[in-house]
């Protein structure tokens, strides 16, 4: 199911197990059984294997294509426990694995410094051998389990804003950036990169015209095909086009324009051919893997207009979930429910007074819960008022006394996770964070900010994240929330299911730096790595 003509079997194989009831299921698998065994055919893994789908409850024919690949997974494919923005490309958000939550019982068990201020914009990777891969704006580094540095590599051009990706041995990344060939304007570019795991060394390069947004998107890597986030003509920014190449040899396979803006563009897909990614206005797409367009639904289109810096995350009951607001109203959240098949409008429910800033994340709620979605609803933090820093008392003042700041006009940012059933869009319990009130986000303020400035850094002067990064469910129902306002990374849960979140169902790790994007977990360890701050790994 690796190349394309593989795929009209697996759909056809989908429709007779629809139409022929438990005799086909039956047929199929001994069929599945026996070819597996005497490998009379050959089922390569990446349409199954790195993914959770194992926990969850899918359709019949999705069953025996996993039945049938976790024989060679098992041997043939390791399991990268982070392969991407969002943590896989088949859900984002949840992990059936468990880490430390309770963050007063110890401290990490090791930390990168990031001695030179360098931005980490996405949540750092982890291999089968629980390898860390971070990525910052010019380079890209390995760390051993317990954080000995194997091997740092960097892009000849360009700077990289898009999360890279694991695949099969492989690091994808996406650099952007402006020729120097003397054309008016530059001609801009982007190049996408396979970077072997093991040695660090470059495989091949690929060079697509176009530019990207300065957003914070990812790189998709899934069934040998790379697909990256691209901008073209008038966007107002982000991403409003998707350009596929092989991830075997880099060789250009198709573009599909969306005349919509995504942000922080992240493609999920079900395993079955097809993707799916959310524009910034609330419309869904689901595309072929031969780029055409299978049905569009949400809100009437905004050629080139970009709303919210929110999107969509799938669900593994067939369900896909956006989150956005209007651009005439940001301080609405809506929280909507397609259904993959058909895109037909399952639920929507609006939350006033929030903004619908992020990416949802969808999981069981622990081992026996509900599947849920976990939403980040609120405000983003703003932009540093560099007038502060005009008297060494003003600045003093600003930092240190919360009645100076009021006087100075700044605005109180809310910041709130609300847990909702998968199937009904109703209300499990919410957990509001304190109100932060700064004009700017924890790191993105302050001498660091006027260095980076003064020196014309390539990390830019700022993070500017979103309100948080993704929530994280793990496999026990513990769902981390990483501030993009205070940088507190909190661990909440419902420990006694009373739809309360109560002070001793809480911990907070407060690194005093904002988050871009969410922790990163493996089984017994979970890695924070803030915009500017050092990263942290707890290990169980």
């Amino acid at each position: 199911f690796g190349s394309s003509h593989f795929r009209p079997s697996y759909l056809l194989l989908g429709n007779l197990t629809k139409q022929g009831g438990r005799e086909t299921m039956a047929i199929l698998h001994v069929l599945f059984l026996a070819a597996t065994i005497f490998q009379v055919i050959s089922v390569p893994t990446t349409i199954v294997g790195q993914s959770d789908s194992d926990d969850f409850e899918g359709s019949c024919s999705t069953a025996l294509l996993q039945l049938s690949a976790e024989s060679s997974q098992v041997s043939h494919t390791p399991e990268y426990y982070w392969i991407q923005r969002g943590g896989k490309p088949t859900n984002f958000g949840y992990t059936k694995y468990t880490a430390p939550s309770n963050f007063s019982k110890k401290p990490p068990a090791w930390t990168w410094q990031n001695e030179d201020d360098e931005q980490v914009r996405h949540s750092p990777l982890i291999d089968d051998e629980m390898n860390l891969y971070v990525m910052t704006t010019l380079k890209l580094r390995k760390f051993s389990p317990d954080g000995k540095i194997l091997w740092i590599w960097h892009p000849e051009e360009g700077v990289m804003t898009a999360s890279p990706a694991l695949y099969q041995g492989g690091v994808y990344l996406l650099s952007a950036g402006a020729s120097e060939s003397g054309t008016s304007p530059p001609a801009e570019f982007a190049t996408v990169h396979l970077v072997d795991m093991e040695t660090g060394q470059l495989r091949w390069k690929k060079v697509i015209p176009g530019s990207c947004g300065p957003d914070s998107q990812s790189v998709f890597v899934y069934n040998d095909t790379c697909i990256v986030p691209m901008m073209t003509g008038p966007a107002a920014a982000g991403t409003n086009k998707l350009a596929a190449v092989s991830a075997l040899d880099g060789s250009s396979l198709w573009e599909y324009s969306m005349d919509e803006v995504v942000w922080n563009a992240a493609v999920t897909t079900p395993g079955d051919g097809t993707l799916l990614i959310a524009g910034s206005c609330g419309g869904a797409f689901r595309i072929s893997f031969g780029g055409e367009l299978i049905w569009r639904s949400g809100p009437k289109p905004e050629p080139n207009k970009m709303c919210s810096t929110g999107g969509g995350s799938l669900g593994p009951n067939g369900v896909y979930y956006t989150e956005y607001h209007k651009r005439e109203n940001t301080k609405t959240a809506h929280i909507s429910a397609y259904r993959v098949s058909d895109g037909v409008l399952l639920w929507e429910k609006t939350f006033p007074n929030f903004g619908g800033g992020q990416y949802p994340a969808v999981g069981p709620l622990g081992k026996n819960g509900p599947l849920v979605v976990a939403v980040a609803i609120g405000d983003n933090p703003g932009l540093n008022n560099l007038s502060i820093y005009e008297s060494p008392g003003t600045a003093e003042s600003y930092f240190k006394d919360p009645e100076a700041r009021k006087k100075m006009g700044v605005p109180n940012y809310v910041n709130t996770v609300v847990v909702m059933d998968a199937s009904t869009g109703n209300e499990i319990w919410r957990w509001n964070a304190p109100v932060w009130d700064h004009f700017a986000a924890a790191g993105d303020e302050g001498p660091n900010v006027l260095h980076r400035v003064k020196t014309k850094s390539p990390e830019n002067p700022i993070c500017l994240p979103d309100l948080q990064g993704i929530p994280l469910i793990s496999g026990d129902g513990t769902i981390y929330s990483s501030s993009s306002h205070s940088g507190d990374l909190t661990a909440i849960r419902d420990d006694n299911s009373n739809g309360i979140i109560e002070p001793t169902e809480v911990s907070v790790f407060s690194p005093h730096k904002c988050f871009l994007n969410s922790p990163s977990l493996a089984p017994g360890m979970l890695v924070a790595a803030p915009c500017w701050g050092p990263m942290y790994v707890f290990k169980e």
